[in-house]
């Protein structure tokens, strides 16, 4: 466990206040930890040493590869055991970042229907030299349904993107239009507009980023 470097600044919003940036390599799988003040900042106590007794909780806790909820609360009830008492507003949020990834694949592709079964085809023979075909039927079914959507509605090329941890298969669609899908309700008289909600019901987790060429559409699943 380490304290990341950081300007001292102002308060977010005052104005006419110039600030300070710094930028600090953060190792794949990493867990950081962010917080207010009022966390580590009580009446009667020195700050430094309440920084330092988060750490040690939180070295103590993910010692024995807690999950993000159990240590927050953890960290809550041993550095605020009497939280109703407390004056000042806390928030804390846990954050891990993937794991560095075992493998990684991508390809590019046209946007044109038949993208979508080469697509399917790529993701196919990947998870065979992998030996990981026991999600391969959600994994395609939730591939042909991303790589459908950009090839009907964004501008190309599509790429298509497969990283593989010890837990995870991660699969980014990227094209080049800034319009980022959402799930929505499709009639039912209607042919399409289900995909979204199939992969929000079938994947790990999934989301949507801008990028600076348009966007990436990515979904996990475990294996």
């Amino acid at each position: 466990m380490r304290t990341l470097p950081a300007p001292v600044n102002a308060p977010l919003g005052v104005g006419d206040v110039l600030y300070e940036q710094s930028t600090t390599d953060i190792p794949p799988g990493s867990t950081l930890v962010l917080y207010t003040d009022g966390l580590v900042e009580t009446p009667g106590s020195d700050i430094e040493l309440r920084i330092r007794e988060l750490t040690g909780v939180l070295d103590a806790f993910f010692a024995g590869g807690a999950c993000l909820e159990s240590a927050a609360d953890h960290v809550l009830t041993s550095l605020l055991p009497d939280a109703e008492s407390h004056n000042d507003d806390v928030t804390l949020l846990l954050a891990q970042l993937p794991a560095a990834p075992l493998a990684a694949l991508a390809v590019e592709l046209p946007a044109v229907p038949s993208s979508v079964r080469e697509g399917r085809a790529f993701l196919a023979e990947a998870l065979a030299a992998w030996e990981c075909t026991a999600r391969a039927d959600d994994a395609l079914l939730l591939l042909s349904e991303v790589l459908t959507n950009a090839v009907q509605h964004a501008a190309g090329p599509v790429g298509v993107h497969l990283r593989r941890t010890a837990t995870d298969l991660t699969v980014e669609v990227s094209d080049h239009s800034p319009h980022l899908p959402r799930p929505r309700l499709a009639a039912e008289d209607e042919d399409s507009g289900r995909g979204l909600l199939l992969v929000r019901s079938l994947a790990g987790s999934w989301g949507v980023r801008p990028t600076d060429d348009g966007k990436a559409t990515w979904f996990t699943l475990g294996l």
